[in-house]
């Protein structure tokens, strides 16, 4: 008779504070995986949000990184200012064995991941790949065009002239809090660092009309920001930047040029004049907050 013994291994996932994550696990984790999505470097992490923690495992075989706050002892998974979405790397099995394990910690949580499957809210982005028969509509031609008579560019790793644009138009139209100027430069400067980002800067004669910052990563182009005051937008400005920075992506032989992505249907309509399509991604969301923290929270408003 022969007795056979089987080794079953128990692979946990348990949630680890930032400051207990191994940098280079975590990081080559990332860079080994076929996920597209630069912000969950631990390094970007870091640059986009004051705390974060995340769901992991011994060998780091799965990673999902958490962006949170705290107020009054009730923990918020919230996505961070100028991000998409975080995104785990993993099985999607250990990816729902995370989600009962966060549901755990957090009382409301409000994250978005590339899973197009499941009982979840679904949204989309915008993006071309560069191998399909991508097409700029008439309109984005004419006015790249126009754009082009008058303007020069300029890679640069000078944040200050996009900053200042940012700050002095879009900033002020859609009423942000005054940190997210400091959290979108903490961003760029962090990719500049890391070799993953440049800066393009329009000119016209010697003075900057408009700028953009785009991420490069594995294979794609991210555009991130741009800006510029709306007279020169009206000359093309916003268009001339995104074209040269798609053309530069396909002369890099970069696959994909990601637009950043939008719901909102006007943003999206932009995109897509440059021959972009949507490509959809989910929102995981629930909200368990107690009663008097949502009172508190109203008060405060």
């Amino acid at each position: 008779n022969h007795v056979y013994f089987y080794l079953t291994i128990i692979i946990v996932l348990k949630i680890v504070a930032r400051e207990d994550i191994n940098d280079a696990k975590w990081n080559s984790c990332v860079e080994q995986s076929q996920i597209q999505n630069p912000l969950i470097y631990s390094w970007s992490m870091d640059a986009t949000t004051s705390k974060w923690c995340a769901v992991v495992n011994d060998d780091y075989s799965f990673i999902f990184p958490i962006p949170f706050e705290q107020q009054l002892n009730v923990k918020r998974a919230r996505q961070q200012a100028f991000s998409r979405q975080v995104d785990y790397v993993g099985s999607q099995e250990d990816f729902y064995t995370a989600l009962e394990l966060l549901k755990k910690e957090f009382s409301e949580f409000d994250i978005r991941v590339s899973l197009t499957k499941g009982n979840f809210e679904r949204q989309c982005f915008q993006s071309i790949k560069f191998e399909s028969d991508y097409k700029y509509s008439t309109n984005a031609k004419r006015l790249i065009k126009k754009a082009n008579e008058v303007i020069s560019y300029e890679v640069s790793d000078d944040l200050d002239v996009l900053v200042s644009l940012y700050a002095d138009n879009s900033f002020l139209k859609f009423k942000q809090p005054p940190s997210n100027i400091e959290k979108i430069k903490n961003s760029m400067k962090a990719y500049l660092e890391n070799g993953k980002g440049y800066v393009l800067i329009a000119k016209e004669g010697e003075a900057a009309i408009g700028a953009a910052f785009f991420i490069e990563d594995k294979g794609t182009t991210y555009y991130l920001l741009g800006d510029s005051n709306e007279d020169h937008k009206k000359k093309g400005v916003i268009y001339g930047l995104m074209d040269f920075g798609i053309q530069k992506a396909q002369s890099k032989g970069m696959l994909n040029f990601d637009f950043g992505g939008s719901n909102i249907e006007s943003v999206a309509d932009f995109y897509k004049k440059f021959g972009a399509v949507d490509i959809y991604y989910t929102r995981v969301h629930w909200d368990k907050r107690p009663l008097w923290f949502k009172i508190i929270q109203k008060i405060k408003r």
